[in-house]
């Protein structure tokens, strides 16, 4: 008669308790939260990089018309912070004291990026004015874009 209270039951134990199941789903919630959270993270850092890698693309970009075309060529940060602009500086007259500009291209940055620095020219010889721009997101995170003022060698740094 034992052993048939022990079928019974062994016979109602055949699932998971409601206990065992709320704790399996709590730490599928929070290592699913853990995980978001780390890809967004990894998202706005990687469109940071990505922005100040196309900042130093342009830079070569204008420093290779500067010098192939012979031309005056700047890179200038708009004064919102939010972008910048390829630009050609033309002088008009013979005693040089008038300019001209002439937008090559205009860039936006994404998101809630910004960019601060002087403008940057370079020269058809193949130097530049020099300087130092620096991208960054809401959270602090940021880049340092160095251009040389000797050589227009452009360098880009992270800071933190």
């Amino acid at each position: 008669m034992q052993s048939s209270n022990n079928m019974s039951y062994e016979s109602k134990q055949k699932g998971f308790t409601l206990l065992e199941l709320l704790i399996v789903l709590l730490i599928i919630s929070v290592s699913s939260a853990v995980v978001y959270i780390s890809i967004g993270i990894a998202e706005r850092k990687a469109v940071l990089k990505d922005n100040a890698r196309r900042v130093v693309i342009h830079l070569k970009y204008a420093r290779e018309i500067s010098v192939m075309q012979k031309k005056v060529v700047a890179l200038k940060p708009f004064v919102e912070g939010n972008g910048y602009a390829l630009i050609e500086i033309r002088h008009d007259n013979r005693d040089d004291t008038e300019e001209t500009f002439k937008t090559l291209k205009k860039i936006s940055l994404k998101r809630s990026l910004s960019i601060e620095g002087d403008e940057i020219i370079f020269y058809p010889i193949g130097y530049s004015s020099g300087g130092i721009l620096i991208i960054k997101d809401e959270e602090g995170r940021g880049y340092e874009i160095s251009v040389d003022s000797e050589t227009g060698k452009i360098a880009l740094v992270k800071i933190t």
